[in-house]
Parts: C-alpha cells; sequence; structure tokens
C-alpha cells in the first residue's frame, strides 16, 4: 500500500505528459506592415495559443515583410512581433565584426580617422545574410511599438485554423 500512491502518481504524470504531446499545429505564413510605412523589414513573429500559452510557433520577418510559420499552435493565437535584437547600442549586430579596434571589446583602441574599410559603421545597417538562404537579404531596424513584444500586451490576435496555408496579414505600428 506504500508504494501504491507514488507509483499513481506517476501515471497520471504520464498520462498528463501524453496529452500535451498532441497539441496540433499548422503551417502559416504573411505579411507583417508598419502603418503608414510599408513592410516591417525584419524580425521575429511568434503565435502563442490562448488555451495553452506555453504551445508557442515561431519564424523570422523577411526584408520585405513575409514570414512563414511551420509550427503555428492551431486555434486562437495571440501574435508577438520583435525586432529589438537588431538594434544594438544604436547599430545594427553585424555592421562590423566585435575584435580589437571595436569600442568597448577586449583589446578595443580608437577607431581610424580614414574611412577606409576599418571604419565605424553607420547607424542604420543592412544585417549580414544568416545561412544560405535568402530569408534575411534587406533585413533592417524598424521602429515598432514595443507593446508588440511582449504577449501580455499585444493586440494582435490570429485563429490558425487546422489546415493551414492560410494567409494571415498583419499590421504593427
Amino acid at each position: 500500500m506504500k508504494y501504491l500512491i507514488p507509483f499513481c502518481g506517476l501515471l497520471a504524470g504520464v498520462a498528463l505528459l501524453g496529452c500535451n504531446s498532441a497539441f496540433p499545429r499548422a503551417h502559416v505564413a504573411g505579411k507583417v506592415t508598419v502603418a503608414g510605412k510599408g513592410p516591417l523589414t525584419g524580425g521575429v513573429i511568434q503565435f502563442h495559443s490562448k488555451v495553452d500559452p506555453k504551445q508557442v510557433g515561431a519564424g523570422q520577418i523577411r526584408g520585405d515583410g513575409s514570414y512563414e510559420v511551420l509550427d503555428a499552435p492551431v486555434g486562437e493565437c495571440v501574435v508577438v512581433v520583435d525586432n529589438a535584437h537588431l538594434r544594438v547600442g544604436g547599430r545594427m549586430p553585424g555592421a562590423r565584426p566585435p575584435g580589437p579596434g571595436r569600442p568597448g571589446m577586449p583589446g578595443a583602441s580608437a577607431p581610424p580617422k580614414d574611412k577606409g574599410a576599418n571604419s565605424a559603421p553607420p547607424d542604420v545597417a543592412v544585417a549580414p545574410e544568416m545561412g544560405s538562404g535568402s530569408s534575411s537579404v534587406g533585413v533592417t531596424y524598424m521602429m515598432i511599438d514595443p507593446s508588440f513584444a511582449d504577449p501580455g500586451s499585444t493586440t494582435l490576435k490570429a485563429t490558425v485554423p487546422a489546415a493551414g496555408n492560410k494567409s494571415l496579414d498583419l499590421e504593427v505600428r
């Protein structure tokens, strides 16, 4: 009898894990635009299930504003759009590799006075290509309302159909 209660608890835990792994997923794609400014030129998009907020599907927003999420949770979702990672200290990441000669980095020295290849990067730059695909070509930072980056404050909502392949266009400001 002493071992029966822990054993029943173990069985209940395994049963719950089995139920949780069957959460349906679907493919969605679309375009993210910034009100009055055209497409959002880079970032990340996430679909958080309203039924189970731990169920999240994500994708990259390309330079033309298009996105694709292969594993979005089916049903009502809260949508998060974030591009803050593209802006680091007023400059775009990847504009200049870290290392000697870069202020604030180990081994840093004053920037060169000439405008050659080692001069400081511009305040706005195009992020370098990541990987072998063209998904990040033309990705740049655009300021958007930071409330879209938080699942608790975003006003974006979408219904992901079980059949998937629905075009879900979204607008941020």
